[in-house]
């Protein structure tokens, strides 16, 4: 698959034009690593695993890439490479697109060794995905084979989230939702459009009662740092961000039975927004002034509250 994301220039005339605004980066393989040293210690090996798989860079967005994908050469962006690379293939590379590639290219360097590990998929429990159809995590669960217990790592996040994981788990971190546990081979989505049908699929499969169970009611008072001498808002998004608070999950049936009070203060002068707690003050977020207050922003609310709410 050979694809120009401009029109219909010609790829060679595309190509020719990103690479003198240095916008296209094209990789040459660097060498494998599947040579590493192995070792029957799995808690070596899976900090080794996610040591290596943490030297991986993130692809930005803007940028267009030449990789090898199934013996070719790929032009496209990031995200035009979602699920359809091997761990040789980025490790090679260097670079990630995603939750994904991390997730594979762990699995690739734990299975050299020879443990069983299995990628685990999910979509995310937000209002942002619930809307786009298109959020998820993967993670991978490797077996102790001296146990038998499943351990539950997070190769994009370089840490392991439990020492005795249960297949039979619906989520982890709080706020994602499990759709497939088992082996590549037997993973459903190798390209962007097949994991858009496998993040639809698997929300579907939320019962209404977890969707009230995990989602929030949030409560938001607006500190006076906030509201200029009109009586504005400072920043001039936030008015409509309050006003739609709670609609679309009200529209779609969704009623959360957990109320999270926020108090708002003024950021800086940027689209910056941070979410923290203590015990003293409770939750309170400090808008950017430029911060678009857009669903995402919304969504990154429940994320936070669900990680401390579940202890991550």
């Amino acid at each position: 698959m050979t694809k120009s994301p401009i029109g219909n220039w010609p790829l060679t005339a595309m190509i020719a034009v990103l690479l003198s605004l240095g916008l296209l980066q094209s990789v040459k393989p660097q060498s494998q690593t599947g040579n590493r040293a192995c070792s029957s210690d799995i808690h070596k090996m899976i900090e080794g695993a996610l040591a290596e798989t943490g030297k991986l860079h993130d692809m930005p967005n803007g940028r267009v890439y030449q990789l090898s994908v199934g013996g070719k050469t790929v032009t496209g962006q990031g995200d035009d490479f979602l699920r359809l690379r091997s761990g040789p293939e980025i490790l090679a590379s260097g670079l990630a697109c995603g939750c994904g590639d991390y997730a594979i290219s762990f699995i690739y360097l734990m299975e050299q060794c020879g443990f069983e590990a299995n990628l685990v998929d999910s979509a995310e429990i937000s209002t942002q995905s619930l809307r786009s159809r298109f959020s998820g995590h993967a993670v991978v669960a490797v077996r102790d084979k001296g146990t038998g217990r499943w351990i539950l790592a997070d190769p994009t996040n370089h840490r392991v989230i439990s020492e005795d994981w249960s297949p039979t788990d619906k989520t982890f971190y709080g706020n994602y939702w499990i759709g497939f546990f088992g082996p590549l081979a037997s993973y459903p989505a190798h390209d962007p459009a097949s994991l858009r049908k496998f993040y639809d699929a698997t929300l579907k499969t939320i019962p209404i009662e977890v969707l009230n169970e995990h989602l929030f009611r949030f409560r938001f008072t607006v500190d006076p740092s906030l509201i200029g001498e009109n009586g504005e808002y400072l920043n001039p998004n936030l008015a409509a961000f309050l006003r739609d608070n709670g609609k679309f999950l009200r529209d779609a049936g969704i009623h959360p039975s957990r109320e999270i009070e926020i108090r708002l203060i003024k950021g800086g002068d940027d689209a910056r927004s941070t979410l923290d707690f203590s015990d003293k003050t409770g939750w309170v977020c400090t808008v950017g002034l430029r911060s678009a207050c857009s669903p995402g922003f919304a969504s990154y609310l429940e994320t936070r509250v669900a990680r401390r709410l579940n202890g991550n």
